[in-house]
């Protein structure tokens, strides 16, 4: 990679047109001075260094970007409507009321990146890193985020309506009044993600088929309890029963207590008073149905006993 110099950069801008765009490749351009605002629709810079740099306001859109490094670059309302960011390195980069309409960054890193507000409709995130962004009332409405991982990001707010989200990550995501009318999310990893007043109409029968407890007929399930004791559950065929969408953990309202591995009585590792019998019946003593409630009222367990053994109480 070459360092520019700033006379070098000005003078490429300043040639810099609609006939002419720029093209910059593998060019080291920290530390240097950008116009505020600056415009450089449909020029090429791909696999540039451009960590740090000011591009505040600037008009990237149709600009071809590919393996850029933008790790920490002032992005604050810019224009990148049509741009191409493939494998594009973004991580901590502010985005904050961004243009990435039909934007595409399949395989970008976008982890801890300030996208409050962005506009990204029809954007394609495919396979994106989304892990702790910021997209508070981002609207990303028809975006593809097909197998994006979005652990812990905050997406309060945002509109995901149409967004295609299957096989992505949203664990332990902020979804809080985000509107996924019409989503896609087949096989979407939800486990711990917060829905309260989530909007999702239309999108009931995605999230129920993601789920990993069968809806109807007799469940067998597997329970960890204190000291690595491990109990082997029946849910009868009319227990009502829940689970997270994308996610393995499962509650029901009642079990019958097939076996008990390695004591004669297993214990309840979160309130250490509920026991666990053989040939005993045990009831929870409040009921949550809702499936978008990881935590909620109810006897949980897991489908398989590798899971249960694997769980960390």
């Amino acid at each position: 990679m070459v360092m520019m110099k700033q006379e070098e950069l000005d003078a490429a801008l300043a040639a810099h047109s609609k006939d002419n765009p720029m093209r910059l490749r593998n060019a080291d351009l920290r530390g240097l001075r950008f116009p505020h605002g600056v415009t450089l629709a449909g020029a090429a810079v791909i696999r540039c260094d451009l960590r740090g740099v000011d591009l505040t306001d600037a008009d990237l859109s149709g600009a071809n970007l590919d393996g850029c490094n933008l790790a920490g670059t002032a992005l604050a309302r810019c224009n990148m409507e049509d741009a191409s960011l493939y494998s594009t390195h973004m991580i901590g980069a502010n985005l904050f009321g961004a243009n990435l309409t039909a934007a595409k960054l399949p395989y970008a890193s976008l982890r801890s990146a300030n996208m409050r507000g962005v506009t990204a409709r029809s954007c394609v995130l495919r396979s994106a890193d989304l892990t702790g962004a910021d997209l508070v009332r981002a609207n990303l409405t028809e975006a593809d985020l097909t197998r994006a991982r979005a652990v812990g990001a905050n997406a309060e707010s945002a509109m995901l309506v149409g967004t295609v989200m299957a096989g992505a990550n949203f664990r332990g995501a902020n979804l809080n009044c985000a509107d996924l009318r019409g989503a896609d999310l087949t096989k979407t990893l939800l486990v711990g993600a917060r829905m309260d007043r989530a909007n999702l109409d239309t999108t009931v029968t995605a999230v129920r088929a993601a789920v990993a407890v069968p809806s109807e007929g007799p469940v067998v399930g597997w329970k960890k309890c204190r000291g690595e004791v491990l109990v082997k559950l029946l849910v009868p065929r009319n227990a009502m029963r829940s689970s997270v969408p994308g996610g393995r953990k499962c509650r029901a309202e009642r079990a019958f207590v097939l076996e008990v591995i390695g004591a004669e009585t297993g214990t309840s590792g979160y309130d250490g008073r509920t026991l666990y019998r053989k040939g005993e019946t045990v009831r929870c003593g409040t009921w949550n149905a809702d499936p978008l409630v990881e935590c909620g009222g109810g006897i949980h367990f897991f489908m398989t006993r590798g899971e249960a053994a694997e769980y960390s109480l």
